[in-house]
């Protein structure tokens, strides 16, 4: 071992040292980090298989599809009561709201809230944000930002959103 050693000198060894840490990081960092990957990918899917969606081959397979994705058992007034909820847990004001339902001349139709909010600004982006990331059916058409003075740090903010689904 000895002889190995002096063999391999001093850059000898310290090339194994690296290697060996080079090693340990993968081992403890990167391969847990590619499990949690994959996973998430897996949950991303959702049971959607890319692959699946892709073997749809005509148009009316295709539309059909997609208004799949549209037909979700939860309904209108659950995914408001959700909606409301979010804003609650993100700390967002929500004293009123205007709703107006819009027909496409397609089996999709959409529901057009206007809210007018108030709270900080990281507060209206972790409103957004979650909204979109709970809510799959949800659009944010505009949001508009507002400081009624300069010194406030509550903002108010008017957020168009559309919630789309199929015509019953």
């Amino acid at each position: 071992m000895r002889a190995l050693l002096e063999r391999l000198g001093s850059g000898g060894l310290l090339a194994l040292a690296i290697l060996a840490g080079a090693l340990a990081v993968h081992a403890g960092l990167q391969r847990p980090l590619e499990q949690d990957l994959r996973a998430l990918r897996q949950q991303a899917r959702g049971g959607h298989e890319p692959a699946a969606m892709l073997r749809v081959s005509t148009p009316a397979a295709q539309m059909n599809a997609f208004y799949g994705f549209f037909d979700q058992p939860v309904a209108l007034h659950e995914w408001l009561a959700k909606l409301y909820g979010i804003g609650r847990a993100s700390g967002v004001e929500l004293p009123a709201a205007d709703y107006r339902l819009q027909g496409t001349g397609t089996r999709l139709a959409r529901y057009q809230l206007t809210l007018p909010v108030r709270a900080t600004y990281s507060q209206a982006r972790a409103f957004i944000a979650n909204a979109l990331n709970e809510i799959p059916v949800l659009s944010v058409d505009r949001a508009s930002f507002r400081r009624a003075s300069g010194n406030d740090p509550r903002l108010e903010v008017e957020i168009v959103m559309t919630l789309h689904f199929l015509e019953p």
